[in-house]
């Protein structure tokens, strides 16, 4: 099947929706398989040890009581359970509601699963969910994968530009120890970055600081310079992932590269 990224709205959103749903498949498989995150007496009697929420009014008795023990891993296997209807339907209105409040409910709560990825992850069942609503009105889904360009253009654009005030961001410091310390079970990896002349980790942190700062003329680019700089971005996401251990990043962030291509071709 062809997709048409420059014309097609409902292909830039079915793939948004695939691939959100696969990341959110894997940061709740993930969890579920992390040992580390329970005390285990039993099958059906695991007690979960990082549940803590990061809101106050999330700590009351029934919000204890559904997220202790079992109650926690029942609402990530209720979040998997309504994936394939969330990426089937094109009006779900519903669907995605009930997936965004769940996904919220396990951000909220989890400490481990709140990084970028699922802050992302948020984002785009937010803005799906209003985008249903308002489509009812007539409203056109351009306007949520505009949104949703702005968005990725913002992150990239913020985190380069937080990296230009940090000394050893820019001399590649602090690239070499975050690769390091991301994944620290794969010895191999580590081997290799610790072997690695600095002048390597210099250069490759001032490329990305450089791509991530012109991520703001994403929309403007010709084709040709467009599809290269994407490459690259996909590149990164895909080798930061594996690198760094994160993995529904790759899924997350890849989401959204449709948006821009579609952004692009109607403002380029």
């Amino acid at each position: 099947m062809y997709y048409d990224f420059s014309a097609n709205t409902h292909h830039v959103l079915f793939i948004l929706r695939l691939f959100i749903a696969a990341s959110l498949l894997v940061s709740s498989i993930q969890f579920l398989i992390n040992h580390k995150q329970f005390g285990i007496s039993g099958l059906l009697y695991w007690r979960l040890t990082k549940t803590k929420s990061q809101y106050r009014y999330f700590q009351g008795k029934y919000f204890n009581y559904l997220f202790n023990q079992t109650g926690f891993i029942y609402l990530n296997i209720f979040r998997i359970l309504l994936l394939p209807a969330f990426v089937l339907s094109k009006d779900g209105f519903f669907i995605t509601v009930v997936l965004a409040l769940t996904s919220f409910l396990i951000y909220s709560r989890a400490s481990s699963m709140a990084n970028a990825a699922d802050q992302l992850n948020n984002v785009a069942l937010l803005g799906l969910s209003i985008n249903h609503f308002f489509s009812k009105y007539g409203v056109d889904e351009n306007m949520i994968i505009y949104f949703f360009s702005i968005v990725l253009i913002i992150s990239y654009f913020t985190s380069g530009l937080l990296k230009i005030y940090e000394r050893k961001w820019i001399n590649g410091y602090y690239l070499k120890m975050t690769l390091m310390g991301r994944n620290p079970t794969n010895r191999s990896l580590q081997y290799t970055f610790r072997n690695t002349p600095d002048i390597i980790f210099n250069i490759s942190s001032k490329i990305v600081i450089a791509w991530q700062l012109s991520s703001f003329i994403i929309p403007f680019l010709p084709k040709p310079l467009l599809f290269i700089y994407l490459t690259i971005g996909l590149v990164f996401h895909i080798s930061t992932g594996v690198f760094m251990g994160l993995n529904n990043f790759i899924w997350t962030f890849t989401a959204f590269l449709p948006c821009l291509i579609y952004t692009n071709s109607r403002i380029g």
